[in-house]
């Protein structure tokens, strides 16, 4: 008996320390929130710490652990992302003349997709995974009031903009709250829960409070999205009164950032001098691109250390031309038609997986990606792989379930007899009973 606790006790430790593991990895995503008392340095140290530490323990389970683990099934499509990491850091090296190390040092952020196969090892259930998903969401809800409250004084080490008829706080880690918010949305329609209905709103709040038109129509679309084609969904009509409600309310407490989002959307259309997303596009698909071979293997991700570094940072100082502003493209330009290949590999493998109900938010989360890929770096900023990530696992742990369900039940030792006994035959008459 005694035995039996120790071992339940060493269980529940390793468990502990699993998650302590795992929000070390979601912590180091998201800069440590970027907050004033660690230079970027540092922040960069602990990011690379952590990185070190996955490929160590995947190493470790190859050679020696062995622990039997659920199937991988996005490996493919990761590989290829990596492989397109790697031939962009030799074309910056055979086509920009950017040393092989100062490359290495400059995609440190792409090595984040190692989490994915560090999830396998940890075993984190979907359940502790959602509530550390929700406890980052807070925390950045939390810096983002407290930044927002005190300014002009600096607590974190983030870009502020106080435009728009709002402070603009550009923190990392929004991946986290857009996945939280698609849990709680998940939570209200199929079990008209009340506490995620109120977490519904803070986050939505934050979100209008950031000034982000994309960030605000995008989350609108994809919850709409999710309201009509929800099925089992009691009393619809009183959920879209409540969502009316809950819009109005937004309206009016936040009306003159709203107010300030359409007039500068309007000044912006307006302004045709202005340089545009588009022309950004034109010139990095065009002009930027050295010979026909970097349209196959990119150019590689650049840093100020190099002149190829220099070279993109005069594009953003004197011509306005950000690579981070044409999202999926940009991130093309860097790494090359195999992490485009393995980038929507990755997407429509994962939204073909029938998702059960209680996982919606997965595929609410994956729509939003979709709807956000012109525009944002979803496939190369580190909070938003280790989010992909989580998703992954949860839907490699669901297939797993799956399988098991449908797979029946053998002894170790089979017996054909004993089967056909099972089944309702007789052994010795051979006939039915």
């Amino acid at each position: 008996m005694e035995s039996l606790v120790k071992k339940h006790e060493h269980k529940d430790y390793n468990e502990v320390f699993h998650l302590l593991l795992l929000a070390l990895v979601m912590l180091s995503s998201v800069f440590y929130y970027k907050i004033i008392l660690l230079s970027n340095n540092m922040i960069y140290a602990l990011q690379l710490a952590v990185v070190g530490l996955m490929f160590v323990s995947l190493l470790f389970q190859q050679i020696f652990w062995k622990f039997r683990l659920t199937k991988h099934h996005f490996t493919t499509p990761i590989l290829l992302i990596m492989l397109g990491v790697f031939t962009g850091m030799i074309s910056a090296y055979a086509f920009h003349g950017q040393d092989i190390q100062i490359s290495l040092w400059a995609q440190r952020f792409m090595y984040f997709y190692l989490f994915y196969f560090f999830l396998h090892i940890l075993k984190i259930p979907v359940e502790q995974i959602e509530k550390l998903v929700f406890v980052f969401a807070l925390v950045y809800v939390g810096a983002y009031l407290l930044q927002y409250a005190v300014y002009p004084r600096e607590l974190f080490e983030v870009r502020l903009d106080p435009s728009r008829g709002t402070l603009r706080i550009f923190l990392p880690g929004l991946s986290f709250l857009f996945l939280s918010y698609f849990i709680s949305l998940q939570k209200v329609l199929y079990k008209n829960s009340l506490k995620h209905a109120l977490l519904m709103l803070l986050f939505l709040s934050v979100i209008v409070m950031s000034g982000g038109r994309q960030l605000l129509a995008n989350i609108s679309l994809v919850s709409l999205l999710a309201l009509l084609f929800s099925r089992k969904v009691k009393s619809r009509y009183l959920l879209y009164l409540v969502a009316l409600l809950a819009a109005l309310a937004i309206f009016i407490l936040f009306q003159e950032i709203i107010r300030n989002l359409v007039e500068i959307s309007r000044e912006q259309t307006i302004n045709s001098a202005r340089i545009t997303r588009l022309r950004t596009t034109e010139f990095f698909l065009t002009d930027f691109f050295p010979n026909d071979l970097s349209y196959m293997t990119g150019n590689g991700e650049a840093h100020q250390w190099s002149s190829y570094g220099m070279e993109i940072h005069s594009y953003k100082v004197y011509q306005g031309y950000y690579l981070s502003d044409i999202g999926f493209i940009g991130e093309y330009t860097k790494y090359g038609i195999f992490f485009v290949i393995g980038g929507l590999m990755l997407m429509v493998k994962a939204l073909r997986h029938r998702h059960p109900r209680h996982l919606l938010y997965v595929k609410l989360y994956l729509y939003s990606s979709l709807i956000s890929l012109p525009l944002g770096n979803i496939f190369s900023q580190p909070y938003s792989i280790a989010a992909l990530c989580l998703l992954l696992y949860i839907i490699d742990l669901q297939k797993a379930k799956e399988a098991g369900a449908k797979k029946p039940w053998r002894p170790k030792v089979y017996f054909p007899a004993l089967e056909n006994e099972k089944a309702g035959y007789s052994v010795k008459s051979r006939t039915l009973p």
